[in-house]
């Protein structure tokens, strides 16, 4: 269910941003505002999770908060391993948890 809902999620940000690869990560940037709400990115499909430079050198090149979006179970290891690259915190990481009980 949590993968559903992933798919869910990245087929509406897609529909509605720009797609800009970020390393493991796509970066969804919003045509008209630089609200980080509304500009963030969610770990690629089948990509393996790197520390998130690329993540953090696009997001600041285009004067965005490197900011993520994602259902955690999905992508378990996320917030540890960007962890040195500056990308940490609530305001930053947003890893929904996710469904008890579901896989």
């Amino acid at each position: 269910m949590n993968h559903r809902i992933q798919r869910y999620l990245r087929a509406v940000v897609e529909s509605s941003r720009e797609p800009v690869p970020a390393g493991a990560f796509v970066l969804y940037v919003h045509p008209r505002s630089e609200h980080p709400f509304a500009n963030y990115a969610i770990p690629a499909d089948g990509a393996g999770i790197d520390n998130g430079a690329a993540l953090v050198a696009a997001a600041r090149e285009r004067g965005l908060v490197p900011r993520l979006e994602y259902i955690e179970p999905c992508f378990p290891s996320v917030a540890q391993a960007l962890a040195p690259a500056g990308v940490s915190g609530h305001e930053n990481v947003v890893g929904v948890a996710g469904l008890v009980g579901a896989g």
